[in-house]
Formats: structure tokens, sequence, C-alpha cells
């Protein structure tokens, strides 16, 4: 297969396009979308606590490592099973977290915006604090 000319024609292809879009993004770092790091991110915003926790939690469930790698796999009988599709584990978890930062972000905006909005804000960070803990109770 890769020494057939078809072959390695199209491969040379792929090779002067990718060449051709990285000269295009020299500029841009291949494993980020920003200049700054998401520290600094989180520190601009004042959520360097959420960066090191809830992120860090969080990172660990979405990117394979040693740890979380014990989610996907299980002993059944005799035999290793896969668990690689779809579900619904750590789903409240990732709902509390997501609106941790929601909430925030909501509230930066109302005061950097004057919209008045500060009572609904507490309502709403009341009825999440409700909500996590039904979510514990049911545990």
């Amino acid at each position: 297969m890769f020494a057939d000319p078809r072959f390695q024609k199209k491969l040379e292809r792929v090779r002067t396009e990718a060449e051709r879009v990285q000269n295009r993004y020299k500029k841009f770092n291949k494993y980020r979308w920003s200049d700054k790091r998401f520290k600094e991110m989180t520190e601009k915003v004042e959520r360097l606590d959420a960066y090191n926790t809830i992120y860090h939690l969080l990172s660990n469930l979405s990117h394979p490592n040693p740890r979380n790698m014990n989610d996907y796999f299980s002993e059944s009988g005799e035999r290793l099973k896969v668990n690689a599709g779809p579900d619904d584990r750590y789903i409240s978890e990732s709902l509390v977290a997501t609106f941790d930062f929601f909430i925030h972000t909501i509230d930066v905006w109302n005061k950097e915006f004057k919209f008045g909005l500060k009572s609904t804000i507490e309502t709403l960070a009341k009825r999440c604090g409700v909500g996590v803990g039904k979510l514990k109770e049911g545990l």
C-alpha cells in the first residue's frame, strides 16, 4: 500500500496542505487557543479557586489518565469488560461545576453592566445549593 504511487501522491498533497496551513497560522500555539495560559485567565476573572479545584477534578474526568482509566474497564467473571460508550456517570458533578461558572459569569456581567439582577442571581444560587443538598442525600 505505502509503495503504491497513488498513495505517495496523496501523501505528498497532504504534506503540502499541512505545511501551507502551518505557515498561515504560525503565530498560534498548536496546543492553545489563546496567548494566555488557562491559569492566567482564571486569575484575571478572580476564579483561581475554581482553577485549583473544579478545573483539575473535571480535567481528570475528561482527559485520559491512570486514575480515570478504571472507569472504562471492569471485570465480569473471568472477562474484562470495556465501557467505552456514553453513560451518565459524573453528570451531577459536571452540572454543579458548570452552574458555578455560569452564575459567576452572570454575576460579573450584572455588576459590569448594572442590570439589577442581584436578587435573581442570589435566588438561583440558593436553588442550586438546595439541589446539591438533594443530590448528596441521594448518595
